[in-house]
């Protein structure tokens, strides 16, 4: 069961169960379950796993593609992650 919980991707974020220090838990089964309550735990998941990857600079530089490359992987561009990034910052900004 942990095997397969580590190996699952969780939450809106889609971060990999076996990254759940960078997310601030003590172990996957406390991820999972702080992911299962609400998009809200969801999302501050997200902020702990940019914040304690050192992903911050490139949000705050605009620097998709450096984003993307570390938080999907480097077949990023196979699915446009840094163009889909650009787009949505400049319609919500």
């Amino acid at each position: 069961e942990e095997a397969a919980l580590l190996s699952t991707s969780w939450g809106m974020g889609q971060i990999m169960g076996e990254n759940f220090r960078l997310v601030d838990c003590k172990s996957v089964y406390e991820m999972v379950d702080e992911a299962k309550v609400s998009e809200r735990n969801q999302i501050v998941q997200m902020c702990h796993y940019i914040h304690n990857t050192g992903l911050i600079d490139e949000l705050q530089n605009h620097d998709w593609a450096g984003f993307a490359r570390h938080y999907n992987g480097p077949q990023y561009t196979k699915n446009s992650y840094d163009i889909k990034l650009a787009d949505a910052y400049k319609e919500y900004a």
